[in-house]
């Protein structure tokens, strides 16, 4: 009789655990861990049956590649426990306003690679959850499309809780004044990713002024032809910065880039992969980096075999920059006030 009921214990535990409809025909594969995560990508399934059948303990679902083309009204019933929901390369041009109504828990929304209207002056996009925590929403523009004029950043100043944001990168277009009541932390435009449209050819002094909460940014692949002395002085709480693959800006503009780094709290900076494989920008002199001093460089990554030869260091090993005082205000830039630094060996 025990041996029955431990069988029968035995039993419900898988069905519970492992042994649910995972999907709908089962056609979805799932993880057996105490909160599942669902992969129902590529599946040619709709949104509302999966979600209607939904096991109460998935957390992650992804549902890409279902060209599932709109998302309307009680579709998402049923999902209301999932925290990470992946929507990418689903071909979505439209979302009902109440779709997400009910996810409460929702903290991260995959919205990559579809065709929402959202980088159009006057969209809203309000439709995503104020809950969300992070949000991807690159590869969602197409300027081939679009008219440049009609071209702005999403309107997302009801994202109260955000913290991490991808996007795409727009030439010529600011950030308005409503990021600056958000909190973000991470925003990535990269433009290394497939698919991805980042061509931000010039960033001015106002460009990023209004996400000033930044710590974490990456603009590498974004086409960047010019950065102006103060575009990154706004940002005093940057700590990582990604500027590598922008094979356009060579190694000069390093002496605007830093000047503007200064006023952060800058810790981390990429900046391989900047010149071209011929033309100008491809030496370092020390002009270029007399800033960086000034800075709170803990970790500088060239890795360039040109920049390595020019500082005296190896292809393979990382360029390790001058970890000084936090200074908000610029010092002076005599190299005599300094000992010998990691720059020492740059051409004058």
């Amino acid at each position: 009789m025990l041996s029955l009921v431990i069988l029968m214990t035995f039993s419900l535990l898988v069905i519970t655990c492992i042994g649910f409809k995972c999907g709908p025909k089962q056609k979805c594969s799932c993880t057996d861990d105490e909160f599942v995560e669902m992969d129902c990508s590529a599946r040619q399934i709709t949104l509302r049956r999966t979600c209607e059948n939904l096991p109460k303990n998935v957390r992650h679902l992804n549902i890409g590649r279902n060209n599932l083309g709109k998302i309307d009204n009680g579709d998402l019933d049923g999902c209301e426990n999932v925290q990470r929901l992946n929507l990418e390369y689903n071909q979505i041009s439209n979302i009902s306003e109440q779709a997400f109504q009910h996810m409460v828990n929702l903290t991260e929304l995959n919205l990559r690679w579809n065709v929402l209207r959202i980088y159009t002056k006057k969209s809203q996009a309000t439709f995503i959850p104020s809950r969300v925590k992070t949000l991807y929403i690159d590869g969602n523009m197409n300027l081939n499309s679009m008219r440049v004029a009609n071209v702005s950043y999403p309107n997302i100043s009801h994202l109260e809780n955000l913290k991490s944001l991808y996007i795409d990168g727009i030439n010529g277009v600011e950030f308005d004044q409503s990021y600056s009541n958000l909190n973000i932390q991470l925003i990535d435009f990269s433009g290394l990713i497939n698919y991805k449209n980042c061509t931000i050819h010039v960033i001015t002094n106002t460009t990023l002024s209004n996400i000033f909460t930044v710590t974490h940014l990456n603009l590498s692949g974004c086409h960047i032809k010019n950065i102006h002395a103060g575009a990154f002085q706004q940002l005093s709480k940057l700590h990582t910065l990604d500027l590598s693959y922008n094979r356009q800006l060579g190694f000069g503009m390093l002496n605007n880039i830093s000047y503007s780094l200064q006023f952060t709290n800058i810790t981390v900076f990429n900046y391989s992969r900047v010149y071209p494989v011929f033309g100008n920008g491809n030496t370092l002199y020390k002009r270029d980096v007399c800033y960086l001093y000034n800075t709170t460089i803990e970790e500088l990554v060239m890795d360039d075999k040109r920049a390595q030869r020019a500082l005296g260091r190896s292809p393979e090993e990382k360029v390790n920059g001058h970890r000084g005082a936090n200074n908000r205000e610029p010092q002076g830039h005599n190299k005599n006030n300094y000992g010998r630094g990691p720059f020492d060996d740059v051409i004058y």
